[in-house]
């Protein structure tokens, strides 16, 4: 049977379990909400990810001295728990009141990059920080109950770290896998909030027990008697000096930890893609290994070791295993680019994903795990004061990794690469031992001096980088691709830059030039231009003296550059990184040089676009949104219907959003809710097809289509007088130079064809910041064969109409189609770059019109009363 004290461990144990879940499923959250008011760029991540661990080591340092000096430290937790529950449920309704901030407030700030994070950063902390505060004063709390003997106390510090951080592994699954593609933001924050209040009702259930002087005599922790009348002196004398020590090699290992990390997701996102569900693998893996590894701390305390010379073997077994992960990377690029046909599976490429975290930071990350609870060890203090040793190891910990959160993206990436942020996040650990092992432990210098020499030798030559060309060519989404082929292209540029890989590369056969950032193409000098152009000119000609513009992602530079060709007319380029525009000289022949053509009417603004508009009291008369695609991590807050409200708020009365969305890659209600999304926002669209799988939305508060026809005229005045505009025509759009020509063969659905388009997808809804459907849908549809272009080409051809195209053709004197309805049909598939035969075409058109029809009945026998 098992004992009352007995069951009141095991109990705290499961609670404290739940409770680091709760943490990260919070971090996972609210940085997503976070992330919709202060957008993606890394500055912005970096504040926020900064905010909320300095509310965790204040936390810790501030009541791991509150948990000496108190009886019961469960009820602490309990009230702790429930009070973060309680926090929980308002966080929420702060940060959107962030988003509430008059423009006039932040608008001074634009100029000013320091300033604005750092009152970001406050605003952030002051949101943050009462719950964090909260959460690092959890374990300082558990460990000081459970310490009652100093036996006691080397059990529990490893114990309780293993216990919160293996919560912590299972919150950041539960959260991205599942609570927020399947709840969303608001409802996955309500049940986490449920728990803690669970977790504080559980634990001062059994805090109250522990108030009877029977209960706290018996406490057991893992099969030791508790002993309160061990001496305190038990630990070696406390000395000041020593304890300074002990702190700054925790700020060391705590800085060398945090860049670690960030340099592990970097390799890791080249490996694997930047989707959300590819962030939380790496991060459950690195949370597992520093769970596991204080596990084997736990069992390593019994065994009276001399603590110097393990903290020797730990450190570095961990640089060995870091050097060889960074060597494994390109294995793993083109290991994983093999496995792409399996990935159609959720569930095999979580595990894939998670098996090449594995091989770079798993076996490293034991090592962290162990680290912590050893410097805890090593401030020599006794069971009596391990509340103060937990949580000042907590706090110095903690700040440290507070300055790797802020520096790496900031400095060390851009300034000395992956590898060299490796190498000094290496040495970093190096220096964390010879501060602790020199001065404390003569017997163990030799075998620090044998270690040291050829680690600094290995830390020397990892300068020697991996080949770019591999590890930059995204064969996670492309596929394998073999040496040979990559001989085939000159590699012209490459950056490490804040937030992602910036490569250029040309191709010695087709002397097309490709921008690649993290790996996946983001424009080209050939293929990509009907899009990146088509993006400028074609709002112009409904606009053609549009003045005030704002193009959201610079890319090659090619829409900046196009609409600067229009007289007067002033560009604002919202740019996450800085590195692409350091990239785009090499696109100088067809991008029209928009950072040398008008510098005094070219602005680039480095922020995340969204955030640019929302902390701006500019109006502009187009608003070009051309981001990434939307499988990456953020970029589908540029998708949302909060978004396209902000956006049309910031338009002139007359203005038009410009949206680019792809159609491959998706399954037909993704697109149809893409189209959803904005057309719940504005009155009148128009869908162009502008290649392949690329088309543009021009949404506005009038119908385009019904344009004065004096302003098309002005329109073609404009395009005849530019030369460049001109050429660009006769390159990239069969030379059709008739503004209105150029429309109705660009042209496929107007306001009433999108409707049409809408009623086959009745179920489905719009994209917003709270479902987060299509961030979360997106990455499944990578590997997934059904997510083709084809399906969502045949809608669009079904909900074309040609009797109505035909009339737009006779009003503007065109040439009129053909006027058989399938036969129009057809034909646009073809301009559409559908390939297979045109009977094909008219077999598929069919049969998919029967399915759409019996939708149709079926919806309205349902709708019958019965």
């Amino acid at each position: 049977m098992i004992q009352p004290a007995r069951k009141i461990y095991i109990a705290a144990s499961l609670l404290f379990v739940a409770s680091g879940a709760t943490s990260l499923a919070y971090e996972v959250i609210w940085f997503k909400r976070f992330g919709q008011a202060w957008g993606q760029s890394y500055y912005a991540i970096a504040l926020v990810t900064a905010a909320f661990l300095c509310g965790l080591g204040l936390g810790a340092w501030a009541i791991g001295k509150l948990a000496d000096r108190l009886r019961v430290p469960l009820m602490a937790y309990a009230i702790f728990e429930i009070l973060i529950g309680l926090m929980a449920l308002a966080i929420p309704f702060a940060i959107a009141a962030l988003r509430q901030i008059p423009p006039e407030v932040l608008a001074p700030l634009q100029d000013h990059q320091f300033l604005r994070y750092l009152v970001r950063f406050g605003l952030t902390l002051a949101i943050l920080g009462p719950p964090t505060i909260l959460m690092g004063g959890t374990l300082p709390l558990l460990v000081r109950q459970f310490s009652l003997s100093s036996a006691a106390m080397k059990d529990s510090i490893g114990w309780f770290y293993f216990l919160n951080t293996l919560g912590a592994a299972l919150g950041v699954y539960l959260a991205g896998f599942h609570l927020l593609p399947n709840l969303g933001l608001e409802w996955s924050n309500y049940l986490v909030a449920a728990v803690n209040l669970t977790i504080g009702g559980v634990a001062g259930f059994y805090a109250l027990k522990l108030r009877r002087p029977e209960a706290l005599a018996g406490l057991r922790l893992g099969g030791r008697a508790a002993d309160p009348a061990s001496p305190h002196s038990a630990a070696a004398p406390l000395d000041g000096s020593w304890l300074r020590k002990v702190y700054l090699a925790a700020f060391l290992v705590g800085s060398a930890a945090l860049i670690l990390q960030l340099v592990w997701t970097r390799q890791l996102m080249l490996i694997l893609g930047t989707s959300t569900y590819a962030f939380t693998s790496v991060l459950f893996v690195v949370l597992l290994g520093i769970a596991l590894g204080s596990l084997i701390f736990k069992w390593w305390s019994r065994l009276d070791r001399d603590p110097f010379r393990t903290m020797i073997h730990v450190i570095f077994a961990l640089a060995f295993f870091a050097l060889l992960g960074k060597e494994l990377v390109p294995h793993l690029t083109l290991v994983i680019a093999c496995l792409n046909p399996l990935r159609a599976s959720q569930a095999f490429s979580g595990i894939a994903s998670a098996a090449a975290g594995m091989f770079v930071q798993f076996l490293p990350a034991l090592g962290m795990g162990f680290l912590f609870p050893l410097l805890v060890l090593m401030t020599r203090r006794g069971h009596a004061d391990a509340g103060r040793a937990v949580g000042g190891v907590y706090a110095w910990n903690t700040a440290g990794t507070v300055l790797g959160a802020l520096v790496t993206g900031s400095l060390l990436l851009p300034y000395i690469g992956i590898h060299g942020a490796l190498a000094l996040a290496l040495a970093l650990y190096l220096v964390a031992l010879w501060l602790l092992v020199w001065p404390a432990a003569p017997a163990s210098r030799p075998a620090l001096r044998l270690f040291s020499l050829p680690t600094l030798g290995a830390i020397f030559l990892i300068g020697m980088q991996n080949d770019p060309m591999v590890l930059n060519s995204g064969m996670f989404l492309y596929g394998y691709v073999p040496p040979k082929m990559l001989m085939t292209h000159d590699l012209l540029f490459i950056e490490e830059g804040s937030s992602c890989n910036v490569m250029v590369r040309r191709n010695q056969g087709s002397g097309n030039t490709s921008l690649h950032v993290n790996g996946k193409v983001d424009g080209s000098s050939i293929g990509d231009q009907p899009t990146q152009l088509g993006l400028a000119y074609f709002p112009h000609i409904f606009m053609p003296d549009a003045r005030d513009i704002l193009v959201i992602g610079f890319g090659t530079g090619s829409t900046s550059g196009a609409s600067l060709l229009f007289p007067e007319s002033r560009v604002t380029c919202a740019e996450i990184e800085p590195a692409i525009l350091r990239a785009s000289q090499y696109f100088n022949d067809v991008n029209h040089q928009p950072l040398q053509h008008a510098p005094d009417r070219f602005r680039v603004v480095i922020d995340d676009g969204r955030n640019f508009i929302q902390s701006s009291t500019q109006r502009w008369d187009l608003i070009i949104s051309e981001p990434s695609n939307p499988w990456i991590a953020g970029v589908s807050n540029l998708f949302t219907r909060e978004f396209y409200r902000q956006a049309k708020s910031h338009l002139n009365d007359d203005g038009i959003l410009v949206q680019w969305i792809q159609l491959y890659q998706l399954l037909p209600e993704d697109h149809a809710m893409m189209l959803r999304t904005i057309r719940e926002e504005f009155e009148h669209c128009l869908l162009l097809h502008l290649q392949k799988g690329d088309t543009m939305l021009l949404a506005s508060r009038h119908d385009l289509l019904a344009t004065d026809p004096a302003v098309l005229d002005r329109a073609q005045a404009i395009f005849d007088a530019q030369p460049a505009i001109q050429n660009d025509l006769t390159n990239h759009f069969y030379s059709v130079r008739n503004v209105r020509q150029l429309l109705s063969d660009y042209l496929v659905l107007d306001t009433a064809g999108i409707d049409r388009l809408l009623e086959s997808f009745p179920a489905v809804v719009a994209n917003t910041d709270y479902n987060m459907l299509l961030e979360y849908q997106a990455p499944l549809r990578l590997y997934d064969t059904n997510a083709d272009s084809i399906p969502i080409k045949l809608n669009l051809a079904i909900a074309y109409d040609p009797i109505y195209h035909q009339q737009l053709d006779s009003q503007w004197s065109l040439v009129a189609r053909p006027g058989a309805p399938l036969q129009a049909r057809v034909d646009l598939l073809q301009r559409m770059g559908l390939t297979v035969s045109p009977e094909v075409m008219q077999q598929h058109l069919q049969q998919r019109m029967l399915e759409l029809e019996a939708l149709r009945q079926s919806l309205q026998v349902s709708a019958i009363p019965h």
